[in-house]
């Protein structure tokens, strides 16, 4: 070819090969076809946190090469490849400088060292910044070296820990922000900086778009308020637990709400696994509980004592719970805090509705439902959650009251309660959960507050749905954007969840209507077989509740000896059985109509709400001698 038609346009970089052991830190991020990730055998033999500390300290040169000396790198996955020993983290090689190398002369720690490209590029002088490698402003070196550095290559990685449950996402820009100082005349702590649309390029699309900056430090606080007490846990006196996060299972059984909160915060920042146990749990029965949920420790009024166990090995910390037990034995439940933040971003991006309301939470902080959407949402949210350690409605009422527009977490009982004694009009918003109002209930809550909101989950997955404005009792709301919710089309069918992980089968039952919304039809395990044909609890409630006077029921079931079971039905209310019969006959099929009436004077619900039905039905179907 002739030379003089290449103009000199053509040239050839001779290198030679990186280590057989160098890895493209593109790769870090992928996982095998099963779903494993690639460095899974070097986290699990170093250790997530010490890999990930040693994994920025090697990255650590490239941003003090922008920092310090004003110099950028084009740090994509595919430029920089990692030399390790065994998986852990030796030396970063950089490559493919030609136009990947950017300086501005004004940032150079040694502008004496700057080389004179004007032999090769003749016109380098008079051209307009950011034509060569020479940039025109500091912050074109911050956007090279954060487009790739961060918005890919950390990014995936921490998009991987997370996702795997191996290190929440917010520990892991942590751990980043304290590697790679912030460079203030770069603008890197700027809310957000311009990234490429690699995609969009591909169209025509040049301009770069907006991305948030997870190296800005998120203006967080641990602070909450007791009753009318502001709390800064980091004022507390709390006991030292000691020990590697990663191998710490702490049970919290404490009567000091403020303590065992701020517990439950440290060991979730420190990326450690906690047991948060109710109060009001025996002594005895919480060690129980305690060791069996593999806890090392166990921290209660009188100090800390040993449980005589190591706990397991659990990157990244868990929260450890118990499911409710209505329908069975209480199971232990372990959910990872990657998980738990899951959970926080989508309740919060499908919930804006309550952004600017104050949480008050007057549901125990031992449970999820307290502790995740209640406080842990609203400090994600910027607030102060409130936390109640009185369970007096009129103490309840008078805090509300001490409150700009807040948002009232608790269970159902208490809410029926409050919407009482406020009257209509009364309470500004309120979050039920735990189960589903009884439609006098609902009714009343309805005409008592000017927000009503309900939420829907499951032990092993947390908050799935919120309904906003439901239409009923039933009606749970959208599925979160985290999780996909299968049930019933038209009939009642199983509630799966999908989006966590495994298949989870909540036990439930229930209908996706034509909004997309989740309308419980009741539990499983509580459906009536009448000679082989399902009949649920839920539409004998419900036609029940119809009749003025009747202000709670509960359908169960009882043995047949010709149809194997047959409906029975316990209620509260001022109706006589006979005229609660006639009224039944005229709204129910045959093989819906109670065979037995049990009127009571109260229902015997849970603190949560929830009646367990085979308790109820062992103790009203038992032969009286």
């Amino acid at each position: 070819m002739d030379a003089e038609l290449l103009g000199g346009r053509l040239a050839a970089i001779r290198r030679t090969a990186p280590p057989d052991d160098a890895v493209p830190l593109s790769a870090l991020s992928l996982c095998e076809p099963d779903g494993r990730p690639l460095i899974a055998d070097w986290l699990a033999r170093h250790g997530t946190r010490a890999w990930l500390a040693r994994f920025l300290a090697v990255l650590a040169p490239v941003w003090h090469l922008m920092a310090h000396h004003g110099i950028a790198l084009e740090a994509h996955g595919q430029n920089l490849l990692m030399t390790h020993d065994d998986g852990w983290p030796r030396a970063l090689i950089a490559r493919d400088f030609s136009e990947s190398l950017e300086y501005v002369p004004g940032c150079l720690a040694r502008p004496d060292l700057a080389p004179d490209l004007t032999p090769w590029l003749p016109d380098i002088a008079t051209a307009p910044p950011g034509t060569y490698h020479c940039m025109g402003r500091a912050t074109d070196l911050r956007d090279l070296v954060m487009d790739c550095l961060v918005t890919h290559v950390l990014a995936d990685l921490a998009d991987l820990l997370h996702r795997q449950g191996r290190l929440p996402e917010p520990q892991f820009w942590a751990a980043a922000r304290a590697a790679l100082p912030a460079a203030p005349h770069l603008g890197t702590e700027a809310p957000t900086y311009p990234a490429e649309r690699l995609a969009a390029a591909l169209l025509g699309v040049r301009a770069p778009h907006p991305v948030p900056n997870p190296l800005k430090a998120p203006p967080m606080s641990d602070r909450f308020i007791l009753n009318d007490t502001p709390i800064d846990p980091t004022r507390l006196t709390l006991p030292d637990l000691p020990g590697d996060p990663d191998r710490m299972r702490i049970a919290l059984h404490l009567t000091d709400r403020a303590a065992c909160l701020a517990l439950i915060l440290r060991l979730r920042a420190q990326g450690a696994s906690c047991h948060p146990i109710h109060p009001e749990t025996p002594p005895d029965q919480a060690r129980d509980l305690a060791r069996r949920a593999g806890c090392d420790r166990l921290v209660h009024d009188g100090g800390v004592t040993p449980l005589g166990q190591d706990a397991p090995h659990t990157p990244g910390g868990v929260l450890i719970q118990t499911s409710s037990g209505t329908t069975g034995a209480p199971r232990i439940v372990a959910r990872s805090w990657a998980a738990i933040q899951t959970e926080i971003d989508a309740y919060i991006a499908a919930f804006p509705q309550a952004a600017a309301m104050t949480p008050v939470i007057a549901a125990p902080i031992t449970h999820s439902y307290g502790l995740i959407a209640g406080v842990l949402v609203g400090l994600a949210r910027g607030h102060a959650p409130v936390v109640l350690d009185s369970a007096n409605p009129r103490a309840i009422l008078r805090h509300l009251a001490a409150v700009r527009d807040p948002i009232l977490y608790a269970a159902p009982p208490l809410l029926h309660v409050l919407a009482r004694l406020a009257g209509r009009g009364g309470l500004h918003a309120v979050m039920s959960s735990g189960t589903v109002l009884p439609q006098p209930w609902f009714d009343a809550l309805r005409g008592s507050v000017r927000h009503l909101f309900q939420q829907y989950g499951c032990s092993e997955a947390g908050c799935l749905a919120i309904a906003t404005d439901p239409s009923g009792p039933d009606d749970m709301g959208a599925p979160l954007p985290q999780v996909r919710l299968s049930a019933g089309q038209g009939a009642p069918g199983p509630v799966v969840v999908e989006g966590c992980g495994d298949p989870i089968q909540t036990g439930d039952l229930g209908v996706i209507d034509a909004r997309g919304h989740l309308i419980f039809a009741g539990r499983a395990a509580e459906v009536i077989d009448v000679a082989g044909l399902n009949v649920y609890p839920a539409q004998i409630e419900a036609a029940a509740l119809t009749l003025p006077g009747i202000t709670d029921a509960v359908a169960f079931a009882m043995p047949d000896p010709a149809a194997h079971q047959r409906p029975a039905l316990a209620y509260a209310g001022s109706v006589p059985p006979a005229a609660l019969e006639a009224h039944l006959a005229a709204r129910l099929s045959p093989r819906q109509r109670p065979a037995r009436l049990f009127p009571m004077t109260a229902l015997p619900r849970g603190a949560n709400g929830k009646i367990a039905r085979r308790t109820l039905a062992d103790t009203l179907l038992e032969p009286t001698s």
